[in-house]
């Protein structure tokens, strides 16, 4: 069992009546991965880091110039999805490749869930879904 906490912008781990600091400057909600082994999070310099409950270390995958807005797990534990100037995009873990998914979202107005894969879209117009699988 990994417990995290988050005291104003540092992240900390808990293990074994120990409190450790995993990072500084963490501006996003920590997420934890589908499988419960790693944590993704941002910091207020525009890095996205993934930390491994299996290592102890922390990985950067991705730093942007442009605010990431939002960021998530998609269900497999391999991409992640973000909101970045309105624009949802789902990035792999290299940040190879980012496709832009849907334009002028905002992170209040999305559902993904955990174990399927799909998003599900709060518009003006009503509800969109959108299909994730893999084909």
């Amino acid at each position: 069992d990994y417990t995290f906490v988050k005291l104003d912008s540092d992240l900390y781990e808990y293990r074994d009546h120990l409190l450790t600091l995993i990072a500084s400057d963490v501006v996003s909600e920590p997420k934890l991965s589908p499988f419960g082994n790693e944590l993704l999070y941002t910091s207020d310099s525009g890095e996205i880091f993934v930390y491994s409950f299996e290592t102890l270390e922390e990985e950067l995958i991705g730093r942007f110039a442009k605010e990431i807005e939002y960021i998530s797990w998609m269900f497999d534990g391999k991409h992640i999805f973000m909101i970045q100037d309105g624009n949802l995009l789902l990035c792999d873990l290299t940040m190879d490749n980012c496709p832009v998914l849907t334009t002028e979202v905002d992170s209040d107005s999305i559902y993904i869930p955990k174990t399927k894969p799909l998003m599900v879209e709060l518009t003006q117009e009503g509800i969109v879904m959108i299909d994730l699988r893999f084909e």
